[in-house]
Parts: C-alpha cells; structure tokens; sequence
C-alpha cells in the first residue's frame, strides 16, 4: 500500500463472509488510477487483506505477505487465465473476439463472482469462478440427493470423509468437486478451483460481459 501513489483510505469498511463462515469487517481504499507495464487502470476500489478462506486437512490458508486482485480490477479488460501454460494476459477490453479455438459459454454474475453451470446430467450446478482456490467445492446439500457420489482420497482432517462428484467439461475434460458444508450466506452452489482452470485456458471479456473456454483440440 505504501508504494502506490494516490491511495487512500475511504473512511468505510465492507463486511464480507468466508467459505469457513468467518465474518469480517475490512478497511476500504481508493486508487484514482494505477498504471500497469502501460495498461492504465482508473478507479480502483479494494479493501485492507484479511486472510480468510477454507482450509482443508493439511492445506494452508493464503500467505500473511500475499494480496489479492479481484474481479472489479479487470472491468473493461480482456483477461486469459492459461494455468497450463503459467500464463496471465490483460489487455484493452477492445482487443476483439479471441482467435478460432475459443468457446463462448453462458454464466452469471453476482456479488460472488463470475458462475459458471455446470451439470452431471441430473442437475446443473452454479459454481464460482476461484482462481484463489487449490480446489474445488460444491455444497453437500445441493448434491446428495441429486447425483452420484464416490468415495475420495483427499485428506479432509479426521473424521470428515471425503466424498465427491464428477462434472463434465467441454472436450471431453470432467472436474471432481468436494462435497462441503458450505455457509447459508453463500448463494451459489460452490466453487471452481485450481483443478478446474488447470483442464482449459478461461478467458474473461468483461467490457462485453463475455466468457470463454478453450478445450483441447482434438
């Protein structure tokens, strides 16, 4: 915060809820304009990092030194997250349409995120784009009683077997999600992590309220 010139304090705090439940009040800032390896960005409204998030049996929470960008600080960018390649593009909303090859599907968006839906053939799921999340998440009330659910190896914590579903992807691509108990508060239907933007490359045109996947060739 002390490096960038222009910031302030507002004087207000945002409350928010974390997938854990944990409900904090946050410190709120302005940003007047903020110039990135040349792309300009104006008006950038963030708050003071609270760590938060939903530790699962062995993992850690973010790291004490680690800030966020969230999804208002790509308004009117054109971003492609490509996990597989390591690679993280923004450019000027009026890039264009993306090359042959990209997919434009339908989502939501609401004070969460971005949602995708995603289905098993039973039920559609709507499910937030994370790219915060090491994994994937979707609330056990939603899913027990609709589709069918395995048995998991992934290490929860005593006590709390792990218990999955399997959600197809375009190209031929599936993702498992954790069946979780997840907080009233949260509206959706549960989360998209890193084992979701790992399958395809994600791109977001948020000046033309568009989203793209890129399957696999082939």
């Amino acid at each position: 915060m002390q490096s960038l010139t222009g910031l302030a304090y507002t004087g207000k705090q945002q409350k928010s809820i974390d997938l854990a439940g944990k409900i904090q009040l946050s410190d709120e800032f302005l940003i007047p304009a903020l110039d990135v390896n040349g792309l300009p960005f104006a008006a950038l409204q963030g708050v003071i990092l609270t760590p938060w998030g939903l530790s699962l049996g062995t993992q850690k929470g973010l790291p004490a030194n680690m800030s966020v960008l969230g999804l208002r600080f790509f308004e009117g960018k054109q971003v492609v997250f490509d996990l597989p390649a390591g690679t993280l593009q923004i450019s000027a909303g009026d890039a264009g349409p993306p090359p042959a090859g990209w997919m434009a599907v339908p989502y939501e968006r609401m004070d969460e995120g971005l949602l995708l839906h995603l289905a098993d053939g039973k039920k559609t799921y709507r499910l937030v784009l994370d790219t915060a999340a090491s994994i994937s998440i979707i609330r056990s009330s939603a899913a027990v009683a609709f589709s069918q659910v395995a048995q998991c190896a992934f290490d929860l914590g005593p006590d709390l077997p792990c218990r999955s579903i399997t959600l197809a992807l375009p190209g031929g691509k599936s993702v498992s999600p954790l069946l979780m108990p997840l907080p009233d508060e949260f509206q959706a239907d549960g989360i998209l992590g890193t084992d979701f933007f790992m399958q395809m490359p994600v791109l977001f045109d948020l000046q033309h309220q568009l989203l793209y996947l890129r399957p696999p060739a082939g």
